[in-house]
Protein backbone atom coordinates (compact mmCIF):
# COMPACT_ATOMS: atom_id res chain seq x y z
CA UNK A 1 0.00 0.00 0.00
CA UNK A 2 2.71 2.50 0.98
CA UNK A 3 4.61 1.80 -2.22
CA UNK A 4 1.54 2.66 -4.26
CA UNK A 5 0.78 5.76 -2.16
CA UNK A 6 4.35 7.03 -2.44
CA UNK A 7 4.48 6.41 -6.19
CA UNK A 8 1.22 8.27 -6.77
CA UNK A 9 2.21 11.27 -4.66
CA UNK A 10 5.59 11.56 -6.36
CA UNK A 11 4.33 11.61 -9.94
CA UNK A 12 4.32 14.97 -11.68
CA UNK A 13 1.74 13.73 -14.20
CA UNK A 14 -0.12 10.89 -12.46
CA UNK A 15 -2.89 10.70 -15.06
CA UNK A 16 -0.30 9.64 -17.64
CA UNK A 17 0.82 6.67 -15.53
CA UNK A 18 -0.69 3.19 -15.49
CA UNK A 19 0.03 0.85 -12.58
CA UNK A 20 -0.26 -2.92 -12.97
CA UNK A 21 -0.43 -4.98 -9.77
CA UNK A 22 0.49 -8.59 -10.55
CA UNK A 23 -0.52 -11.21 -7.98
CA UNK A 24 -1.33 -14.90 -7.78
CA UNK A 25 -4.95 -16.02 -8.05
CA UNK A 26 -5.15 -16.73 -4.33
CA UNK A 27 -4.09 -13.15 -3.56
CA UNK A 28 -6.37 -11.46 -6.09
CA UNK A 29 -9.23 -10.63 -3.71
CA UNK A 30 -6.83 -9.13 -1.17
CA UNK A 31 -5.21 -7.06 -3.92
CA UNK A 32 -8.59 -5.70 -5.01
CA UNK A 33 -9.45 -4.86 -1.40
CA UNK A 34 -6.12 -3.08 -1.13
CA UNK A 35 -6.93 -1.09 -4.24
CA UNK A 36 -10.16 0.09 -2.63
CA UNK A 37 -8.18 1.22 0.42
CA UNK A 38 -5.82 3.10 -1.89
CA UNK A 39 -8.75 4.96 -3.43
CA UNK A 40 -9.93 5.93 0.05
CA UNK A 41 -6.44 7.27 0.82
CA UNK A 42 -5.99 9.37 -2.32
CA UNK A 43 -9.43 9.65 -3.86
CA UNK A 44 -10.02 9.08 -7.55
CA UNK A 45 -8.85 12.38 -9.03
CA UNK A 46 -5.30 13.04 -10.19
CA UNK A 47 -4.11 9.50 -9.47
CA UNK A 48 -2.73 6.88 -11.86
CA UNK A 49 -4.95 4.20 -13.34
CA UNK A 50 -4.44 0.95 -11.43
CA UNK A 51 -5.25 -2.58 -12.60
CA UNK A 52 -4.97 -5.91 -10.79
CA UNK A 53 -3.75 -8.91 -12.79
CA UNK A 54 -4.30 -12.36 -11.26
CA UNK A 55 -2.06 -15.14 -12.56
CA UNK A 56 -2.44 -18.84 -11.95
CA UNK A 57 0.36 -21.16 -10.88
CA UNK A 58 0.44 -22.43 -14.45
CA UNK A 59 1.74 -19.00 -15.49
CA UNK A 60 5.14 -20.09 -14.13
CA UNK A 61 6.20 -22.97 -16.43
CA UNK A 62 8.32 -24.79 -13.86
CA UNK A 63 7.60 -26.40 -10.52
CA UNK A 64 6.71 -23.54 -8.11
CA UNK A 65 6.43 -25.95 -5.17
CA UNK A 66 10.24 -26.07 -5.12
CA UNK A 67 10.46 -22.40 -4.22
CA UNK A 68 9.44 -22.67 -0.58
CA UNK A 69 11.50 -25.80 0.06
CA UNK A 70 14.74 -23.86 0.56
CA UNK A 71 15.16 -21.02 3.08
CA UNK A 72 17.69 -19.27 0.84
CA UNK A 73 15.27 -18.92 -2.05
CA UNK A 74 12.31 -16.71 -2.82
CA UNK A 75 9.29 -17.46 -0.65
CA UNK A 76 6.61 -16.64 -3.21
CA UNK A 77 6.08 -17.84 -6.74
CA UNK A 78 4.82 -14.35 -7.57
CA UNK A 79 8.46 -13.24 -7.51
CA UNK A 80 8.80 -14.97 -10.87
CA UNK A 81 5.83 -13.23 -12.50
CA UNK A 82 8.12 -10.38 -13.59
CA UNK A 83 9.67 -12.81 -16.10
CA UNK A 84 6.41 -12.84 -18.06
CA UNK A 85 5.38 -9.18 -18.13
CA UNK A 86 5.96 -9.07 -21.88
CA UNK A 87 3.20 -11.63 -22.39
CA UNK A 88 0.97 -10.28 -19.64
CA UNK A 89 1.12 -6.73 -21.03
CA UNK A 90 1.32 -7.28 -24.81
CA UNK A 91 0.55 -3.66 -25.73
CA UNK A 92 3.08 -2.15 -23.29
CA UNK A 93 6.54 -1.33 -24.69
CA UNK A 94 8.30 -0.45 -21.44
CA UNK A 95 7.59 -1.01 -17.77
CA UNK A 96 9.16 0.08 -14.49
CA UNK A 97 9.04 -2.90 -12.14
CA UNK A 98 8.85 -2.09 -8.41
CA UNK A 99 8.91 -4.54 -5.52
CA UNK A 100 6.14 -3.97 -3.00
CA UNK A 101 8.65 -3.02 -0.29
CA UNK A 102 9.73 0.18 -2.04
CA UNK A 103 8.97 3.80 -1.16
CA UNK A 104 9.11 6.20 -4.11
CA UNK A 105 10.24 9.76 -3.31
CA UNK A 106 10.84 11.21 -6.78
CA UNK A 107 8.97 11.42 -10.05
CA UNK A 108 9.82 8.21 -11.91
CA UNK A 109 8.97 9.74 -15.29
CA UNK A 110 12.62 10.70 -15.76
CA UNK A 111 13.69 7.13 -15.02
CA UNK A 112 11.00 5.62 -17.24
CA UNK A 113 12.05 7.72 -20.24
CA UNK A 114 15.82 7.15 -19.95
CA UNK A 115 17.63 5.88 -23.08
CA UNK A 116 18.26 2.13 -22.97
CA UNK A 117 20.62 -0.10 -24.95
CA UNK A 118 19.56 -3.36 -23.35
CA UNK A 119 16.37 -5.08 -22.21
CA UNK A 120 16.87 -4.24 -18.52
CA UNK A 121 18.28 -1.42 -16.41
CA UNK A 122 18.96 -1.90 -12.69
CA UNK A 123 21.31 -1.08 -9.81
CA UNK A 124 24.50 -2.99 -8.99
CA UNK A 125 24.72 -4.39 -5.46
CA UNK A 126 27.95 -4.32 -3.46
CA UNK A 127 27.83 -8.12 -3.10
CA UNK A 128 29.51 -10.19 -5.82
CA UNK A 129 28.20 -13.15 -7.79
CA UNK A 130 30.42 -15.57 -5.88
CA UNK A 131 27.98 -15.32 -2.97
CA UNK A 132 25.68 -17.68 -4.88
CA UNK A 133 28.28 -20.44 -4.56
CA UNK A 134 27.38 -20.57 -0.85
CA UNK A 135 23.73 -21.43 -1.51
CA UNK A 136 23.39 -25.07 -0.49
CA UNK A 137 20.72 -25.91 -3.05
CA UNK A 138 22.87 -24.87 -6.03
CA UNK A 139 24.91 -27.33 -8.08
CA UNK A 140 28.23 -25.49 -7.82
CA UNK A 141 29.87 -27.29 -10.74
CA UNK A 142 27.00 -26.46 -13.06
CA UNK A 143 26.82 -22.87 -11.80
CA UNK A 144 30.53 -22.25 -12.40
CA UNK A 145 30.16 -23.39 -16.00
CA UNK A 146 27.78 -20.49 -16.58
CA UNK A 147 29.61 -17.95 -14.40
CA UNK A 148 32.95 -17.17 -16.06
CA UNK A 149 33.55 -14.14 -13.84
CA UNK A 150 32.57 -14.44 -10.17
CA UNK A 151 33.83 -10.94 -9.32
CA UNK A 152 30.97 -9.14 -11.06
CA UNK A 153 28.35 -7.46 -8.85
CA UNK A 154 24.97 -8.95 -8.19
CA UNK A 155 22.06 -7.23 -9.91
CA UNK A 156 19.45 -5.65 -7.65
CA UNK A 157 16.21 -6.08 -9.61
CA UNK A 158 13.67 -4.94 -7.02
CA UNK A 159 13.61 -1.76 -9.09
CA UNK A 160 14.09 -2.55 -12.77
CA UNK A 161 13.30 -0.80 -16.03
CA UNK A 162 12.30 -3.36 -18.65
CA UNK A 163 12.16 -2.87 -22.41
CA UNK A 164 9.29 -5.26 -23.16
CA UNK A 165 9.75 -4.93 -26.91
CA UNK A 166 13.22 -6.47 -26.57
CA UNK A 167 11.85 -8.86 -23.94
CA UNK A 168 9.38 -10.28 -26.45
CA UNK A 169 11.55 -10.08 -29.59
CA UNK A 170 14.54 -11.78 -27.95
CA UNK A 171 12.59 -14.51 -26.13
CA UNK A 172 13.88 -13.41 -22.74
CA UNK A 173 11.01 -14.95 -20.75
CA UNK A 174 11.81 -18.34 -22.25
CA UNK A 175 15.53 -17.90 -21.58
CA UNK A 176 14.93 -17.00 -17.93
CA UNK A 177 12.64 -19.99 -17.53
CA UNK A 178 15.44 -22.32 -18.64
CA UNK A 179 17.77 -21.42 -15.76
CA UNK A 180 15.81 -23.23 -13.00
CA UNK A 181 15.64 -26.31 -15.22
CA UNK A 182 19.36 -26.12 -15.92
CA UNK A 183 20.58 -25.48 -12.37
CA UNK A 184 17.74 -26.82 -10.21
CA UNK A 185 17.85 -23.47 -8.39
CA UNK A 186 15.02 -21.00 -7.95
CA UNK A 187 16.78 -17.79 -6.98
CA UNK A 188 15.46 -14.81 -8.95
CA UNK A 189 18.53 -12.66 -8.34
CA UNK A 190 20.87 -15.43 -9.46
CA UNK A 191 18.85 -16.02 -12.63
CA UNK A 192 18.90 -12.33 -13.58
CA UNK A 193 22.64 -12.14 -12.91
CA UNK A 194 23.46 -15.14 -15.10
CA UNK A 195 21.26 -13.95 -17.94
CA UNK A 196 22.06 -10.24 -18.01
CA UNK A 197 25.74 -10.35 -17.06
CA UNK A 198 26.86 -13.17 -19.35
CA UNK A 199 24.22 -13.59 -22.06
CA UNK A 200 22.82 -10.15 -22.93
CA UNK A 201 24.19 -7.23 -20.97
CA UNK A 202 22.25 -4.57 -19.07
CA UNK A 203 22.04 -0.84 -18.40
CA UNK A 204 23.03 0.43 -14.95
CA UNK A 205 20.94 2.73 -12.77
CA UNK A 206 22.29 5.17 -10.22
CA UNK A 207 22.10 3.76 -6.70
CA UNK A 208 19.70 6.54 -5.69
CA UNK A 209 16.99 4.81 -7.72
CA UNK A 210 17.22 1.68 -5.55
CA UNK A 211 18.72 2.28 -2.12
CA UNK A 212 18.37 -1.34 -1.08
CA UNK A 213 18.81 -3.33 2.11
CA UNK A 214 16.83 -1.04 4.41
CA UNK A 215 15.02 -4.08 5.81
CA UNK A 216 18.17 -5.87 6.92
CA UNK A 217 17.92 -5.87 10.70
CA UNK A 218 21.38 -6.97 11.84
CA UNK A 219 25.00 -6.26 11.13
CA UNK A 220 25.50 -9.92 10.23
CA UNK A 221 22.87 -9.73 7.49
CA UNK A 222 24.48 -6.60 6.11
CA UNK A 223 27.92 -8.20 6.20
CA UNK A 224 26.77 -11.34 4.39
CA UNK A 225 25.01 -9.29 1.72
CA UNK A 226 27.77 -6.63 1.58
CA UNK A 227 25.09 -3.98 2.09
CA UNK A 228 26.60 -0.80 3.53
CA UNK A 229 25.19 1.28 6.34
CA UNK A 230 23.89 4.08 4.18
CA UNK A 231 25.01 7.57 5.20
CA UNK A 232 22.52 10.35 6.02
CA UNK A 233 23.47 12.01 2.73
CA UNK A 234 22.73 8.83 0.75
CA UNK A 235 19.40 8.36 2.52
CA UNK A 236 18.43 11.97 1.88
CA UNK A 237 19.32 11.70 -1.81
CA UNK A 238 17.53 8.38 -2.35
CA UNK A 239 14.79 8.56 -4.96
CA UNK A 240 13.48 5.08 -4.15
CA UNK A 241 13.93 3.50 -0.72
CA UNK A 242 13.98 -0.29 -0.89
CA UNK A 243 13.25 -2.16 2.34
CA UNK A 244 14.66 -5.43 1.05
CA UNK A 245 15.30 -7.80 3.93
CA UNK A 246 13.12 -9.43 6.55
CA UNK A 247 12.12 -6.32 8.51
CA UNK A 248 9.63 -3.80 7.14
CA UNK A 249 8.69 -0.55 8.91
CA UNK A 250 4.98 -1.21 8.33
CA UNK A 251 5.22 -4.60 10.05
CA UNK A 252 4.38 -4.72 13.77
CA UNK A 253 7.13 -7.25 14.50
CA UNK A 254 9.73 -4.85 13.11
CA UNK A 255 8.90 -1.81 15.23
CA UNK A 256 11.59 -2.46 17.84
CA UNK A 257 14.25 -3.69 15.44
CA UNK A 258 17.08 -1.89 13.68
CA UNK A 259 14.60 -1.00 10.96
CA UNK A 260 12.99 1.45 13.38
CA UNK A 261 15.75 3.92 12.52
CA UNK A 262 14.12 4.28 9.09
CA UNK A 263 10.60 4.83 10.44
CA UNK A 264 10.87 8.56 9.81
CA UNK A 265 11.54 7.92 6.12
CA UNK A 266 8.51 5.66 5.80
CA UNK A 267 6.09 7.63 7.99
CA UNK A 268 5.01 10.25 5.40
CA UNK A 269 3.67 7.47 3.18
CA UNK A 270 1.94 5.33 5.80
CA UNK A 271 -1.82 4.81 5.26
CA UNK A 272 -3.96 7.18 7.33
CA UNK A 273 -7.23 5.27 7.11
CA UNK A 274 -8.28 1.89 8.44
CA UNK A 275 -7.76 -0.90 5.91
CA UNK A 276 -8.81 -4.38 6.96
CA UNK A 277 -6.60 -6.17 4.47
CA UNK A 278 -3.54 -4.54 6.04
CA UNK A 279 -4.43 -5.74 9.54
CA UNK A 280 -3.16 -9.21 8.61
CA UNK A 281 0.38 -7.89 8.09
CA UNK A 282 2.77 -8.76 10.92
Amino acid sequence: MSSLISLSRSLERPRECSVHIVVSEEDADAARDLLECFRVELGTSNVPAVQVHALSSEAVPFDPSRITSHPHLSHSKSAFFRFYLGELLPEVDRVLYLDTDTIVRADVGQLYRMPMEHAIACVHERALLDKFLLVQSVNTTSLLQHMPDRTLPQLQTGVALLDLQKWRADGIAEALTEWPKRLGAYNVQMIFGLEFHFQRGHDTLDEAWDLYGLGLHSGVERWISATPDWTPAQLAAAKILHYSGSKKPWSSRSRNSKTAMYQDLYAPYAPRHQCNVLSSQV
